[in-house]
């Protein structure tokens, strides 16, 4: 599973998606806010990049396609 924070009107079909779910929640949360934090299930043919930022400890996921995105709730 793929993981995605997004504040107010972002949408939750972008492309940056994670592999932590808490990296997920900091980007949900990182204003202050309450955001939404949303999983997805993608083909490994969808992925179009993969990012190690090891400064964040972060694994992103740069993803072409999404079918489908469940709202996990509120972070």
């Amino acid at each position: 599973n793929l993981y995605r924070g997004v504040q107010g009107k972002s949408d939750p079909h972008g492309v940056s998606w994670t592999t932590s779910l808490e990296v997920a929640r900091w980007f949900a949360t990182r204003m202050g806010g309450n955001g939404t934090v949303y999983t997805a299930t993608v083909k490994r043919e969808d992925v179009y990049a993969y990012i190690h930022e090891s400064g964040r400890g972060e694994d992103e996921m740069l993803v072409l396609s999404i079918d489908s995105v469940t709202a996990m709730g509120e972070s």
